[in-house]
């Protein structure tokens, strides 16, 4: 017992009382943070299948709203702008996982509602199937919104993280040219991750690298953000930003670097699907109905062919990306969940834009021709 704290004292000893007295502080604050997320991780799901109940109660009772084409549509593009951020720009299954489930539950119901009060009644037409197919698409697209602006009500309100300040020095000075030119400085935050805040003309010019620079930052689900950053001219002592890389370096040394640190060092962008060759093909699909004065769907042997080639198209694409996502050594099992999620409305964008595509050429070709 006396060795054990002894060795407990030189292992202290062994590095500055202020940089153990540093680490445990974050380690406390990164806790704290851990904490915040499951919080808002149950609540957030609560809230969420509250509304996906409510959400098959107007369904069931009221079937007709799933028919009303101009109400869903108004709904499904008000839900697009936060579909896209939170699904190109957001890593993290808080956002994803839930959707995924009750989503594609909504679609289930949807779809079993309509074919009962209009498929059977009216024929399974290229018109109703396409319909069905964005109606679908728009209900996934809305439930995943409304979901993720819990989450983000919930992770920047209620369970919001405290502010840190947190001193760091500059390793690099950057600027960027656009319209107007926008200056930056950079720096590892807590997790060693780089890190940058904008800065002025003047400060970009007068600041040097390795300068010494006190932060604030607000932790937050999907990351930390800069809110603050002051010029430091007299400091004594390693930084916090120091303090950090070494006890980083000590954790290399003892269990190597993570997966994602492993596939930044490769210098690989993670493209797990082809969903930007997708909306390509939507642009041309635009493009293709504006030459079309009347865009009208074939209901004989070319809507047969044209709806066979589609499925196959978006069959091919989604195991296409399963197998280099499964394969692929800088892929992990999150990254595999995370396309699971993605799944439905992925497949019916690949199936809506591969039909329109195909259809729109048809017509074109028709109207050339005849």
């Amino acid at each position: 017992m006396e060795r054990s704290e002894e060795n407990q004292k030189q292992s202290i000893n062994k590095y500055s009382e202020e940089e153990y007295t540093g680490s445990s502080k974050f380690e406390k604050i990164q806790e704290q943070c851990v904490q915040n997320k499951e919080k808002v991780d149950k609540y957030s799901k609560i809230i969420s299948i509250s509304l996906f109940l409510i959400s098959i109660f107007i369904i069931y009772d009221y079937g007709f709203i799933f028919c009303n084409n101009e109400l869903l549509l108004i709904a499904g593009i008000i839900s697009y702008p936060s579909f896209i951020y939170f699904s190109y720009f957001s890593e993290e299954r808080i956002y994803s996982k839930v959707p995924a489930i009750l989503g594609t539950c909504l679609i289930v119901i949807a779809t079993v509602i309509a074919i009962k009060e209009s498929f059977f009644s009216n024929g399974l037409s290229a018109e109703n199937l396409i319909e069905h197919v964005f109606n679908s698409f728009n209900l996934y697209t809305i439930t995943y919104s409304i979901h993720c602006i819990i989450v983000y009500i919930l992770g920047h309100t209620i369970f919001k993280n405290n502010k840190i300040k947190y001193t760091a020095r500059i390793i690099e000075l950057k600027v960027s040219k656009g319209k107007y030119y926008t200056y930056f400085a950079h720096f590892y935050d807590y997790t060693n991750k780089k890190i940058f805040d904008e800065i002025s003309e003047k400060e970009y010019y007068t600041w040097e690298e390795g300068d010494y620079i006190e932060t604030i930052l607000q932790p937050q689900i999907d990351g930390i953000t800069v809110k603050k950053i002051t010029h430091l001219e007299n400091f004594e002592g390693k930084t916090d930003m120091e303090i950090f890389q070494e006890k980083h370096k000590r954790d290399v040394e003892l269990f190597g670097h993570s997966q994602e640190e492993m596939d930044e060092a490769k210098g690989e962008s993670k493209i797990e699907s082809f969903t930007v060759i997708f909306f390509v093909i939507a642009i041309i699909d635009l493009l293709v109905c504006s030459f079309n004065k009347k865009f009208s769907f074939h209901d004989n042997i070319i809507y047969a062919l044209t709806t066979a080639l589609s499925l196959a198209i978006t069959s091919y694409t989604s195991y296409k990306e399963y197998s280099i996502i499964k394969t692929e050594d800088n892929y992990t099992l999150e990254d595999l969940a995370i396309w699971k999620d993605y799944l439905v409305p992925r497949c019916l964008f690949y199936f809506l834009t591969t039909y329109f595509f195909v259809e729109g050429i048809i017509n074109l070709i028709e109207r050339i021709i005849f």
